[in-house]
């Protein structure tokens, strides 16, 4: 993770080695985040496997995505926004991750216009100016290409 971030951020080896302080460790079936819910947080995977699904309308299980070791995890739109998601994101293995909390962003956000957006470039401001890219932001964004996170470290 430290090797990813320095890859594409402006952040010191400090500010890395505080972001990648905070680790959680989450059994199998335990969730990351669950609908209904607003998302508080990012995490990168160090360990173990992930799925990220939403309930239809028949109120089946629809898997969009899974996110593997190297990977970050979020719900994009309901942590920019701090709305409830529409998602769930669960462990479909025994995981290790890294957590980095929205305060924690945001604080580094106000504190240096060099770190203003260094995590989600673009896509809050795309967030703010379009809202019908929510939907298509929370659905998997992973796989989507999105900046940075869309990549494996």
């Amino acid at each position: 993770m430290h090797h990813y971030l320095h890859s594409f951020s402006p952040l010191s080896p400090q500010e890395i080695a505080a972001i990648t302080t905070s680790t959680r460790t989450l059994k199998k079936n335990d969730y990351f985040i669950c609908n209904g819910h607003s998302c508080k947080e990012v995490a990168y995977i160090n360990k173990g496997i992930f799925r990220s699904y939403y309930i239809n309308d028949k109120g089946e299980e629809v898997t969009s995505c899974f996110m593997f070791e190297g990977s970050f995890i979020t719900t994009y739109a309901s942590f920019l926004t701090q709305e409830p998601t529409g998602e769930n994101i669960q462990a479909i293995t025994d995981a290790e991750i890294v957590v980095i909390p929205y305060e924690y962003i945001k604080e580094q956000e106000r504190e240096s216009t060099a770190t203003s957006g260094f995590l989600f470039g673009d896509y809050a401001a795309a967030l703010e100016s379009d809202q019908k890219s929510l939907c298509e932001l929370d659905i998997c964004p992973f796989s989507r290409g999105l900046h940075g996170f869309a990549l494996q470290a």
